[in-house]
């Protein structure tokens, strides 16, 4: 018996070509099963051809966005800087400016204090710091008599330091000297430096204490010891330009 199934044969005579549309559903077959090979790898050839392409314009875009930023920056912060120093330099002007136009009232307020200061007493008179000096001797030499102090020695310091955050206006006169003493005698003295006027501050002092035999025959010591005293003390005149401009400045007013 014949087993037609498997094979799927045709009942057609011997010779009889094939019909066409067997034919042409063969011949299309594999179009119709799915696209050619050949034809599904152009794509995908394509495609691998443009990336590289893609990849580099990006990268130029980002170099060229760096560069910009290189040069770009600096001049922005040059910029900035320019922009704060003429903004600083607009403040100093302006400061500036306030006080040329506050000079005429300092100068008064000046010229002011120091007349205040002359009238005052509280600083040595004298244009020079030799007359100055000259009036602090007068004033320690007044005060030793009083005292009953023996001034041994006074010396002028010719040119006293300067204190740090010592006005201009006013110049040092200092005078160093050696007396001898008791201790009643001492303590008026120093009360009447510190206390009178014109000021006079102490900037050293320095004492040493030695016994007298009050009576040579029985060897006896007094009871209050002498005092050998080294002291420096110093006061304060205008200087000469200052003390001229005030004397200007009064004479002005009354006239």
């Amino acid at each position: 018996m014949m087993d037609v199934g498997p094979h799927n044969l045709e009942n057609r005579p011997a010779g009889e070509p094939q019909a066409a549309g067997t034919h042409a559903a063969s011949a299309d077959g594999p179009t119709a099963a799915g696209a050619d090979p050949a034809s599904r790898s152009a794509p995908a050839g394509g495609q691998r051809r443009h990336a590289p392409a893609t990849r580099l314009l990006f990268l130029l875009v980002i170099l060229t966005i760096l560069l910009a930023l290189g040069f770009v920056l600096p001049l922005f912060e040059e910029r900035t800087a320019l922009r704060d120093e003429l903004v600083r330099l607009d403040d100093e002007i302006a400061r500036a400016e306030a006080l040329i136009a506050a000079a005429p009232e300092l100068q008064a307020q000046l010229a002011g204090t120091e007349q205040e200061l002359t009238r005052s007493g509280l600083l040595l008179a004298g244009d020079s710091a030799a007359r100055a000096a000259a009036q602090l001797q007068t004033r320690i030499q007044t005060l030793a008599d009083a005292a009953e102090v023996e001034l041994r020695q006074l010396q002028v310091h010719p040119t006293p330091a300067r204190e740090p955050g010592l006005p201009d206006i006013l110049e040092p006169v200092e005078i160093e000297m050696e007396l001898v003493a008791d201790i009643q005698g001492l303590r008026q003295m120093l009360a009447g430096l510190e206390t009178g006027r014109p000021l006079v501050f102490l900037r050293r002092l320095h004492i040493r204490a030695r016994l007298e035999r009050a009576d040579p025959r029985t060897g006896n010591y007094s009871v209050m010891p002498e005092l050998i005293v080294s002291m420096t003390v110093r006061g304060y005149h205008l200087l000469p330009a200052a003390a001229s401009d005030t004397a200007r400045q009064r004479e002005e007013g009354v006239s």
